[in-house]
């Protein structure tokens, strides 16, 4: 529901219009990447773990790629690796590194500003901070939004 609602005001950022197919909104991408981990915890017991949760890393990575979302290339390994490795931090830092790199080398340079995560990362001691845990919800299609307002105020 959550990707559906910033659709619209993503599309009026990105290219002015109501509805662009062009490309889909980081939700689209945060709940593959949902389904991937469910996918792979459900399965990691299973004798052949590896090779299922590859196969599902390459599944969620196919899927985003086709519906264009915001991340695509190594998006879902990105995730994937955070929750796989999240109790190897040195292992997690190597392929978050890598995935980062290769991300930004399919011209998605902006994604290294995702290495500030890894400081972030470090110190989350696991406890949920104090706040309204809706405003994202409301945050996040608000401020596309106004910058599809914006856009579509200065260039048209």
């Amino acid at each position: 529901a959550f990707a559906l609602m910033s659709e619209i005001p993503y599309d009026l950022a990105n290219s002015g219009r109501i509805i662009a197919l062009s490309g889909q909104n980081v939700i689209w991408t945060l709940l593959i990447g949902l389904i991937t981990l469910y996918l792979i915890k459900k399965f990691e017991n299973h004798k052949r773990r590896v090779a299922l949760a590859i196969t599902f890393v390459l599944l969620g990575e196919i899927i985003t790629f086709l519906i264009q979302t915001d991340a695509n290339l190594g998006g879902i390994l990105l995730i994937s690796i955070l929750y796989i490795f999240r109790k190897k931090p040195k292992y997690l830092v190597i392929g978050e590194v890598i995935t980062l790199s290769i991300m930004a080398l399919g011209f998605m340079w902006i994604q290294l500003f995702g290495l500030v995560a890894f400081v972030l990362l470090r110190n989350y001691n696991g406890t949920v901070g104090k706040g309204n845990k809706y405003l994202f919800y409301v945050f996040y299609p608000a401020h596309l939004l106004i910058l599809g307002i914006i856009s579509m105020t200065i260039f048209n």
